[in-house]
């Protein structure tokens, strides 16, 4: 890119422009992205008096709650406005308690519940 390239992208509209075959293209519209092979899965478990919603691997909570209740409709809300996924309610002594797939998200057994 030369001078006169950098010279147009300098400015408010700078932070537009992304190359035509960006590997991550995708990802920004949601369709395609290398992260939808994974499964969406969030996990709500206590910490220090609150409850928090959680991703597994991440350092940081997605939300925290003052409630158990709160906090899982909250991680409901969160997997469908993501396309569905696993939603897994841990207890205090951090094992899971109860697991549930919101929908649209590929339910791995044919069982009821």
């Amino acid at each position: 890119m030369g001078p006169v390239a950098l010279a147009a992208l300098s400015g408010p509209y700078r932070y537009l422009r992304f190359t035509p075959r960006c590997p991550c293209r995708a990802s920004h519209f949601g369709d395609g992205s290398p992260m939808s092979d994974r499964p969406n899965k969030r996990d709500v478990s206590p910490r220090n008096d609150k409850w928090v919603v959680t991703t597994p691997g991440a350092d940081r909570a997605s939300a925290v709650l003052p409630t158990q209740a709160a906090a899982v409709a909250r991680a409901k809300e969160i997997l469908a406005n993501n396309g569905g996924g696993e939603l897994r309610v841990r207890g205090k002594n951090g094992q899971v308690r109860e697991q549930n797939t919101v929908p649209p998200g590929n339910d791995p057994k044919r069982s009821k519940g």
